[in-house]
């Protein structure tokens, strides 16, 4: 058997590896295609250890390309909208080309989802299968399938990514701060945050703070970032950092290994660093707002002030709400056997989903127009 994985972007094509690992544990050959895009050009994927056959390719160029046809699953994490777009452009192609077989198609996130939920459950729904992430996020997905007579083609599949090894007792001797490109967004807020992160650092001297950033300075990724935390931590202490305050740019899980409590708005190391045992603390001070993800924390007993922190406030977690959040009783193989065993029909059983078929056409062709006349566009400047 054969998979065929499509992926854009530094945490999409992590979460992928992730599930690739699974399916190269069940003796699934495994491809590689990088959606190439404006946005994502320029990003060193091999970093992420793909050790298998890659190529790159636009989503044109790949919805129109018969090679993806003989493969037995097809494992896309991208963004809903790319998803969308691939389906539609997919069942084009097989109903050209019909052999009696197909791809089985599967889609899933690849981290923690807190805004515009319906509109990616919309997306994925066209896919054969979407891995859900938590229970929580698992029921919410089978409510939108009764809700929309849909198929209730959900799997609790579970986090990719594993809890690490926290060889220290909580005893305050690291705090990692898990920075976001644009949580919070403005430059009044960030620079909110960055000096609240000076104080908690100058406020505990004899404690290890680290500031993870997102992104290195030029690297490229799916949310651009305005203000860098980093620099804007730099700027405030006039190029003088406190002693025990560092700036990293490496991979977390590398720090997350060794660290007492984690301080974030709402990045995915929150639930990672629960899967390990770590104190999280999720930073209120600018409210419950949907769009910086502390909602989605809402009941979770990690949410507090910095100047809690400082104070010395250690969050305790709510163990009803972990279970919701953060721990899948599933296993990955299970969702695998029930993925081998699927008997396909010519068309993903759930297309063309909440979307009328007339608009799904009338995008792809549209797309296709565009596309035509920006060539037109590029041939006479050049």
């Amino acid at each position: 058997m054969r998979a065929l994985f499509l992926s854009r972007f530094d945490s999409f094509t992590k979460a992928a590896i992730s599930v690739s690992d699974i399916f190269l544990a069940e003796g699934i050959i495994c491809d590689w295609v990088i959606i190439e895009s404006k946005n994502s050009k320029g990003i060193n994927y091999h970093q992420y250890g793909i050790d298998f056959r890659t190529r790159k390719m636009t989503i044109n160029a790949l919805i129109n390309d018969k090679f993806i046809l003989k493969y037995d699953y097809i494992v896309i994490y991208d963004t809903g909208g790319m998803i969308r777009k691939f389906i539609y452009g997919f069942v084009n192609l097989v109903q050209k080309n019909w052999a009696g077989h197909r791809p089985i198609i599967i889609s899933g996130y690849a981290g923690v989802s807190f805004s515009e939920t319906q509109t990616g459950f919309s997306n994925r729904s066209l896919c054969d299968y979407v891995f859900l992430s938590n229970k929580y996020e698992y029921e919410l997905y089978r409510m939108f399938c009764k809700r929309n007579n849909l198929q209730d083609n959900g799997l609790l599949w579970g986090w990719n990514f594993f809890s690490v090894r926290n060889t220290k007792k909580i005893s305050g001797k690291q705090i990692l701060f898990a920075d976001q490109n644009i949580i919070p967004f403005s430059k009044k807020d960030r620079l909110y945050l960055a000096n609240a992160i000076i104080l908690i650092a100058r406020s505990n001297p004899s404690i290890e703070v680290i500031v993870k950033s997102r992104t290195a300075k030029g690297e490229k990724n799916l949310f651009k970032p305005r203000w860098s935390m980093a620099e804007l931590i730099i700027l405030l202490c006039k190029k003088k950092l406190p002693k025990n305050l560092k700036i990293s740019y490496g991979n977390i899980e590398d720090y997350l290994a060794n660290t007492d409590l984690l301080i974030t708005m709402s990045s995915t190391a929150a639930i990672q660093a629960l899967m390990s045992g770590i104190r999280v603390a999720i930073i209120s001070d600018f409210g419950k707002i949907d769009g910086f993800g502390t909602t989605y924390f809402d009941g979770s007993g990690c949410l507090c002030t910095i100047k809690q922190i400082i104070d010395g406030y250690s969050p305790k977690i709510n163990e009803k709400w972990l279970k919701d959040f953060v721990i899948s009783d599933t296993s990955k193989k299970e969702c695998l056997k029930v993925i081998l065993d699927k008997k396909f029909s010519k068309i993903p059983v759930n297309f063309p989903g909440v979307f009328s078929l007339e608009y799904l056409d009338f995008i792809y062709k549209s797309q296709r127009k565009f596309n035509f006349f920006l060539k037109i566009k590029h041939f006479f400047k050049g």
